[in-house]
């Protein structure tokens, strides 16, 4: 028994997709909108925050936050080609505090611009609010590039893509849009381009209609 998917086309579903695929994992894909009603009622069966990705485990295990499925799959089945550095890297520690800067403050904003009506009932202050939350995600854009500036590797961690690389791609192909990611995070968008050379991620993205 393979791994069970819930996705969306243009949600954080892309990565995980991505790394099954990349790791030669047996998944089958079902899609749930969290944006259409009637999707949403059975998505919310599988995930009570009514959010995609969902995977169900070969077990029967069910885990969400997209972060979270990164880095099991990477440890559990993508050590040995360097998804996930060792427990003992160097590379480890930074790994880790970016997936969770990515996940807990630019990924986090999406949940307000995706649906204001749940954080603010007056649709007259909707677009105000999606408007501050994409300054917010060029500030915290700007602060990983300072952080990874001088880094010469190809990629964020070193010779070899690992999860970081590919959920940075992936965010970035959003709001403000990889147009502005390419001019001001040069540094994090030079190591998104080069994960892209790999045609099955590039695949998934173009299913995605990702503007890469």
């Amino acid at each position: 028994m393979g791994f069970t998917l819930f996705g969306a086309k243009g949600c954080g579903s892309m990565a995980v997709e991505a790394l099954l695929s990349v790791l030669n994992l047996d998944y089958e894909l079902i899609e749930h909108s969290p944006f259409e009603e009637g999707q949403l009622e059975q998505l919310l069966h599988i995930n009570p925050v009514g959010q995609v990705p969902a995977l169900v485990l070969p077990d029967g295990q069910v885990m969400c936050e997209s972060a979270a499925i990164l880095m099991y799959l990477a440890e559990r089945y993508g050590a040995d080609a360097g998804w996930m550095p060792a427990i003992t890297a160097r590379e480890r520690p930074v790994l880790m505090r970016w997936m969770v800067f990515l996940a807990a403050n630019i990924y986090s904003t999406y949940v307000l611009s995706d649906k204001p009506s749940r954080f603010h009932p007056d649709p007259d202050q909707h677009g105000v609010m999606k408007d501050l939350a994409t300054e917010r995600r060029k500030s915290l854009w700007l602060i990983m590039e300072q952080a990874f500036k001088a880094h010469e590797s190809p990629y964020l961690l070193g010779d070899r893509p690992t999860i970081l690389d590919l959920y940075t791609a992936m965010i970035s192909l959003w709001t403000p849009s990889r147009v502005w990611f390419d001019d001001h995070c040069p540094r994090l968008a030079r190591a998104a381009h080069l994960l892209e050379t790999d045609l099955r991620i590039r695949e998934i993205w173009m299913r995605h209609e990702a503007p890469i």
